[in-house]
């Protein structure tokens, strides 16, 4: 009688098996885009810089500059084949593609990468993006440094007048999807009453020619940006640089900020309205010219990756990552616009 059970359970698991192979969904099989065919269209249809937020020249640089750092990050050869040339290139397509403002669906698809190949992949092209040498976003750290910038600043200022401006900052708000509550704790902290709408504040620093220059993420975005400020390790670099190396120099904020020795800012409405109304008015004015180079350079981040355009639909602790990325790409483009026209004017990208 137990040997009859025993049969029949047996039997019963082999059908329950064999039903689950049919139901087993088959492996689809996906040819890759040939990347050369697709540039080269793009190229007849004089749309690559559009597309791509970049010239063809520029793409293949970063793609030089990129490549190394991403085989060595996934412990590959250096040395690469014609079949990894256009792989790698066509991740780095997908990337910019998505961070331009692409939907997932549509640009995985058209790169012929599974969802889960997608997402795998635009995180090691990012980190290894962040992790390029050259796009590095950098404060200047000591005097030579602040005075190249300070001068650079100093040109933008009628007749010179402010001439120790090291950098430019305000705050962004990133708009994100409302954060798992297990992950960030209270929910209500990423509500921001001023925009009614969740997101991070990102505060940012950037020079004369709007290429950002220090950044930092992580802030709820309900968190007041002179509070943001003090949490922000840019605050006790410039006053080392002002300490330490005998100088003058500054930075220049909204009247967000709370204005102290190394941050300067405007007088507002009621202050401008008690005496010397002149004077401050005409302060006001030179601070704006500089500061208005931050604002300039956020609505080109916005603008040209318009990932931004639209709150993040990722979990929040890949949104520095995305952010990071951005910014390096940012400083990259304006940088190869500097190199090929040295009359170029950051402006004309808004």
């Amino acid at each position: 009688m137990d040997d009859i059970i025993i049969k029949a359970v047996y039997e019963s698991i082999l059908v329950c098996v064999k039903h689950l192979k049919c139901k087993r969904k088959q492996k689809i099989k996906r040819k890759r885009k040939q990347i050369k065919y697709h540039f080269s269209i793009l190229i007849k249809e004089r749309q690559f810089d559009r597309y791509y937020r970049m010239s063809r020249t520029s793409f293949e640089k970063l793609y030089n500059l990129f490549a190394p750092v991403y085989l060595l990050q996934r412990h590959r050869s250096v040395s690469t084949k014609e079949k990894d040339v256009n792989e790698l290139q066509n991740k780095l397509q997908l990337t910019i593609s998505w961070l331009a403002g692409g939907h997932y669906q549509h640009v995985r698809s058209i790169s012929k990468y599974s969802i889960g190949s997608f997402y795998r992949i635009i995180y090691e092209v990012m980190n290894a993006i962040i992790a390029i040498q050259d796009l590095q976003i950098t404060f200047p750290s000591n005097t030579s440094e602040a005075i190249t910038v300070a001068n650079k600043f100093r040109q933008r200022s009628s007749n010179g007048i402010l001439s120790g401006c090291i950098g430019a900052i305000d705050g962004w708000l990133c708009p994100i999807i409302t954060p798992a509550e297990k992950k960030v704790g209270c929910v209500k902290y990423f509500f921001s009453g001023h925009y009614q709408r969740m997101g991070i504040n990102v505060q940012l620093c950037c020079d004369s020619m709007c290429r950002f220059t220090a950044f930092t993420v992580g802030e709820p975005g309900s968190q007041p940006e002179n509070i943001a400020y003090e949490h922000w390790n840019l605050s006790n670099t410039v006053k080392d640089i002002v300490n330490n190396l005998d100088s003058d120099h500054y930075l220049i904020g909204d009247n967000a900020y709370v204005l102290t020795p190394y941050l300067m800012t405007p007088f507002n409405k009621a202050e401008l309205q008690v005496k010397n109304t002149r004077a401050r008015d005409s302060y006001n004015f030179y601070v704006s010219q500089l500061r208005i180079r931050i604002e300039m350079a956020i609505g080109i981040l916005v603008n040209k990756w318009r990932i931004f355009k639209k709150p993040l639909e990722v979990q929040i602790s890949n949104c520095k990552t995305i952010i990071h990325s951005d910014l390096c790409f940012h400083n990259f483009i304006i940088n190869e616009k500097i190199s090929t026209d040295m009359t170029y004017c950051p402006k004309s990208d808004i």
